[in-house]
């Protein structure tokens, strides 16, 4: 293709907008790839190789508060093939709910209770609308969807419910009282960590079309190709 000459291949980085925890000093802290670094003509600096131990383009990592720091792409690949499982996904820890917050969505509570197709009376059993903003063990702020907290870590999104006078909400009335209750059993079951479904190898999955022409779009933005100079 005479065309692929205009193109600066080095530009198009396969970890930028991943998320990877890095260290700052002594600390662990979740920065976002944003950018290649270049030089003076707009060359990326380093030079892209297909093994990730061998790849020396410097990239950008910004982190909270917009601090911007900069790592090679082989220490990046390392700390991102360390932190995730065989499926590429991520496990951190929580440490305590925050926040919560529904949106139009969310059952009403006069809708708490449905009549089945034998007359019967039943909560509807639903999480539907509902998020919580969770501060996780690095430091980091996100909000999580109920459903998938409920099942991750039950007895501290209960003990949450109970705190702020959830429990008679219809996404938490049907299940807290059950887990409250057999909730040592339930602590002995589960995991202490979110599995991050949202993520692999610390990469956003799109989940729509516009979704993913939208991290398309992003990640163009952030590594534009550079066309050469005719002579």
């Amino acid at each position: 293709m005479p065309e692929a000459n205009n193109y600066d291949h080095d530009a198009f980085n396969q970890y930028i907008n991943a998320e990877v925890l890095l260290h700052v000093g002594d600390l662990l802290f979740t920065g976002k790839v944003i950018a290649c670094k270049k030089d003076h003509d707009s060359n990326p600096v380093g030079h892209f190789n297909v093994n990730p131990i061998l790849d020396s383009c410097v990239l950008e990592v910004q982190f909270n508060k917009g601090v911007v720091k900069e790592f090679a792409a082989n220490i990046i690949a390392k700390h991102i093939y360390s932190q995730v499982d065989n499926e590429g996904r991520c496990h951190p820890i929580l440490d305590e709910i925050i926040d919560h917050r529904k949106d139009g969505s969310a059952i009403a509570p006069y809708n708490l209770y449905v009549i089945n197709h034998n007359g019967n009376q039943h909560m509807q059993c639903t999480t539907k609308g509902w998020k919580q903003s969770i501060q996780w063990k690095v430091g980091s702020v996100s909000w999580l969807p109920l459903k998938d907290l409920k099942e991750s870590d039950p007895v501290k999104v209960a003990e949450y419910a109970v705190a702020n006078k959830l429990v008679h909400k219809p996404a938490f009335a049907w299940w807290v009282p059950h887990t409250l209750c057999k909730q040592d059993n339930i602590v002995s079951a589960v995991k202490t960590c979110y599995q991050k479904k949202t993520h692999k190898f610390g990469i956003r999955i799109p989940k729509t079309v516009l979704e993913a022409l939208e991290i398309d779009r992003d990640t163009y933005t952030c590594c534009r190709p550079t066309q050469s100079k005719r002579r």
